[in-house]
């Protein structure tokens, strides 16, 4: 390495500064380019290491409900505001359509299925927004709840922009092997406020 440098500078003897600057530009631009990109990569992987890779600390579905997109985000802000949190450290998500037993929604498909229980099963879910028809199905594929809230107040419904089957109760269930439980009962607080 020493002999590199010293080759260069032989070769950089008797130029002026600018023909200097010059000459370093046209023979060696492609180490400054791949100088350029390791420190962007390096820096790039600090920043996700330490900053970019949070997880939420709160995460809610709602099974078998309208997908709005724009009420999900909405409230995920309401809820990270009451937590004290940032918005995307909070998440709330009706993008879970799912056929079960007797129950056959045409838009189902078996993605939303294995997400919500895969979720389920890595501890990712904290909340769950089910019918209760679903709620014994979960139970009988082993799922525990910690708690259950009958979600029957339209105010509460109303809140989170949900609508109540006609024929079963919806409930609000906290499984017993959430990741942040102590946040399913904050959000248990913040939706009878």
């Amino acid at each position: 390495m020493k002999e590199w440098f010293s080759k260069i500078k032989q070769k950089m003897e008797g130029m002026s500064p600018k023909e200097k600057r010059a000459y370093i530009r046209r023979y060696y631009w492609h180490y400054f380019l791949i100088g350029g990109i390791i420190l962007g990569l390096v820096i790039l992987l600090i920043y996700h290491l330490t900053l970019g890779n949070q997880k939420p600390v709160f995460q809610c579905v709602a099974v078998n409900q309208e997908i709005d997109l724009n009420r999900d985000s909405k409230v995920s802000a309401d809820f990270a505001d009451y937590l004290g949190v940032k918005a995307d450290r909070v998440v709330f998500d009706s993008d879970y359509l799912i056929s079960y037993d007797d129950v056959q929604i045409p838009e189902a498909n078996e993605s939303s299925y294995e997400k919500f229980f895969l979720n389920w099963h890595v501890h990712e879910l904290d909340a769950m927004i089910i019918q209760e028809s679903f709620y014994e199905y979960c139970q009988r594929q082993g799922g525990e709840f910690s708690e259950t809230v009958e979600l029957s107040d339209q105010s509460v419904l109303d809140k989170l922009g949900l609508r109540k089957p006609e024929d079963e109760k919806l409930l609000l269930c906290i499984p017993s092997d959430a990741k942040h439980p102590e946040e399913g009962k904050k959000f248990i607080e913040y939706i009878s406020e």
